[in-house]
């Protein structure tokens, strides 16, 4: 039943682009559920280094939100931050890799 689910996706992505979803897990890992909670969501691609992102914990991103979100949020093992050591969490920064390598 699984292969199935994955397959109908796959043909979906290939033909309009994106691929539907409700919550995070129905997206492959190294995407996200965007969409509000009155819509219908659709896949994107989490966040690579560089990328704008907002600043929500300053800590590293691991395993996929159990919700849709307005904003993907950067790849497992990256953290969003800024070059300013006093921007509130809330505020933009980019993705970036892990600050105590």
């Amino acid at each position: 039943m699984k292969c199935l689910y994955w397959t109908i996706v796959l043909v979906l992505h290939a033909v309009t682009g994106q691929v539907p979803c409700s919550v995070g897990r129905d997206c492959p890992r190294d995407m996200c559920c965007l969409g509000s909670r009155k819509s219908q969501g659709y896949c994107a691609p989490l966040k690579s280094v560089g990328v704008d992102c907002q600043m929500y914990s300053g800590i590293e991103s691991w395993g996929q939100t159990p919700w849709k979100v307005h904003e993907c949020r950067c790849l497992n093992g990256l953290y969003c931050g800024s070059d300013d050591p006093y921007a509130p969490l809330g505020s933009r920064g980019t993705c970036r890799s892990n600050r105590f390598a």
